[in-house]
C-alpha cells in the first residue's frame, strides 16, 4: 500500500497523473510537501492496519470471555455440593441443604443467563463485520493465490511458437521448460493446506 501511494504521488507529476483527484489542498510534488505527504501516508496506513488488528483481537477476546463464563458455570454445577460436609444421596434431602442448593442453582441460572446475553450481543454486533471480513478474505484468496494456477498454461504456451523450425539444441532447451512446467506453482497455508480451487471448494462445501 505504501508503494502504491508513492507511485500515485509520483504519477501526479506526469500527464496521466493530472486526472487523479487531489487528496491534499497543496502541491504534494514539491519539497518539503512531498516528504510531509509521504510521512502522512505511512502513518495513516500504519494506524489503519493497527485498527484492523485491534478489532480482530477485540472480537476474539470477547468470544474467549464468553467461553470462560460458560466453563466457570459448568465448574460451579460440578462442584455444587462440595461445600456440604459429608454429603450423601440421602443427606441432600435435608431442608437446610435443599435451600442451600436452591440458592446455588439460582446463582448458576443468573450466570447462565448473563453468558447467553453476552453471546446474543456478540451475535448482534459482530455478526455482520465477521461475515464481511470472511467474505473479503475469501475474495482476496481467490483473486490472488489462485492466480498462480496460470502456471499450468506455461506448457501450452511453449508450443505456440514455431519451435519445429529450430534445431535440436533449441528443442532440447524448450523440452526442459515443458517438463518443468508440469510442476504447478502452488501456495500452502501454513505449509499444510494447498491454496487450490479443489481445497477452496471443499472448505466451502463443509462450511
Amino acid at each position: 500500500m505504501i508503494v502504491e501511494a508513492h507511485e500515485e504521488l509520483i504519477a501526479e507529476r506526469r500527464e496521466q497523473g493530472k486526472k487523479i483527484v487531489k487528496r491534499y489542498p497543496y502541491d504534494a510534488a514539491s519539497s518539503p510537501a512531498y516528504e510531509i505527504t509521504y510521512a502522512h501516508q505511512c502513518i495513516a496506513v500504519t494506524l489503519a492496519a493497527s485498527l484492523n488488528v485491534s478489532l480482530d483481537i477485540l472480537v476474539t477476546t470477547l468470544m474467549c470471555q464468553c467461553r470462560c463464563r460458560l466453563r466457570l458455570l459448568a465448574l460451579s454445577l460440578k462442584t455444587l455440593c462440595d461445600e456440604i460436609p459429608g454429603h450423601t444421596a440421602t443427606g441432600l434431602r435435608n431442608i437446610g441443604v435443599e435451600l442451600f442448593l436452591i440458592d446455588r442453582l439460582r446463582s448458576c441460572i443468573k450466570q447462565h443467563q448473563a453468558a447467553l446475553n453476552q453471546a446474543r450481543l456478540l451475535q448482534a454486533y459482530f455478526s455482520a463485520p465477521i461475515f464481511g471480513q470472511f467474505s473479503v478474505s475469501m475474495i482476496i484468496i481467490c483473486v490472488t493465490a489462485y492466480q498462480l494456477a496460470f502456471s499450468e498454461k506455461i506448457k501450452v504456451a511453449a508450443y505456440e511458437w514455431p519451435w519445429y523450425s529450430c534445431g535440436c539444441r533449441v528443442r532440447r532447451v524448450l523440452l526442459i521448460i515443458v517438463e518443468r512446467s508440469h510442476r504447478v506453482v502452488r501456495l500452502r497455508a501454513g505449509g499444510l493446506t494447498e491454496l487450490t480451487l479443489a481445497s477452496f471448494m471443499a472448505v466451502s462445501n463443509y462450511s
